[in-house]
């Protein structure tokens, strides 16, 4: 649906969609989220050609075209959330209607998959487009594995600078509200989440030797791996992040904050995503 304006030329606002359906591989522990300016559940688009005629806009946010989600048995028809935003917001942060392995728009500030982050923060940056109507942002928090991408690559993703510079590009002529946030740092979901999960039920020193462990991770996955070569390398150390947390907190704690069971296969990462991408990197 086409952005409109009312007669002063304020824009108005429409609804935005978010979706899931399970991830890559079978036992994944993890769902794929995606965006929409419409509701599939009453609106099927059969593909991207039936979105465009209609006027409508799918992000595909790193994922492939679904005409609807669904993840049985919690969420049959894949809905994760819907709200009031502003799509020109929307679209100027990530663009709509194309994929993101193949156009470098479609990306947000997501520049390498995998490395920067994954279709959890992706769907995020599109969803920040709600903050045109809402103090904060809606998240797809509540899908499968969303606390394990979240620790590994926050919230938006690992590309705090570009991020914040894509915010503030984009919220012109945007509300106070979208304006305000889009110059302050947003805030860590994942430690206000450990903490408050585990409290009483974990030492603070396991809390702090947690949060210790994720930042050294994260920064070596922002400087140190942005060079690797396959999504099996990428895998094998967010399995060894995973572990490492597991001997932080045990089993029960760990399951505890991460939504997941200790014994989980942590792959995060789509080997086949991974490698598309690479195949149409960002300069």
């Amino acid at each position: 649906m086409e952005n409109s304006t009312d007669a002063q030329g304020a824009e108005q606002t429409e609804t935005l969609y978010a979706w899931c359906v399970p991830a890559w591989f079978n036992g994944s522990v993890l769902d794929h989220t995606w965006v929409t300016s419409y509701d599939n559940r009453t609106v099927q688009h059969q593909s991207i050609n039936d979105v465009k005629g209609a006027g409508d806009f799918y992000w595909y946010s790193w994922g492939s075209f679904h005409p609807k989600g669904g993840v049985p048995p919690g969420r049959p028809d894949g809905f994760i959330v819907s709200s009031g935003a502003s799509l020109s917001l929307a679209r100027c942060l990530c663009d709509p209607n194309v994929e993101s392995k193949t156009h470098q728009g479609a990306r947000g500030t997501i520049f390498s998959y995998g490395i920067d982050g994954v279709c959890h923060q992706l769907a995020n940056q599109i969803l920040w487009a709600t903050t045109a109507v809402n103090p904060q942002a809606k998240t797809v928090n509540g899908v499968r594995g969303y606390w394990l991408s979240n620790a590994a690559y926050g919230t938006y993703g690992l590309q705090h600078a570009a991020w914040k510079a894509k915010k503030a590009g984009c919220q012109q002529n945007q509300s106070s509200t979208s304006s305000a946030l889009a110059m302050a740092n947003d805030p860590d979901d994942f430690e206000t989440h450990a903490i408050e999960t585990l409290r009483g039920h974990a030492t603070a020193e396991q809390i702090a030797d947690l949060l210790g462990h994720r930042q050294q991770f994260t920064t070596r996955l922002a400087l140190n791996l942005r060079q690797a070569t396959s999504a099996q390398e990428l895998n094998e150390q967010l399995n060894r992040f995973f572990a490492r947390a597991v001997e932080i907190l045990g089993p029960e704690n760990f399951e505890r904050v991460f939504g997941t069971p200790a014994d989980a296969n942590f792959d995060l990462v789509d080997p086949k995503i991974f490698e598309e991408s690479q195949k149409n990197p960002n300069p």
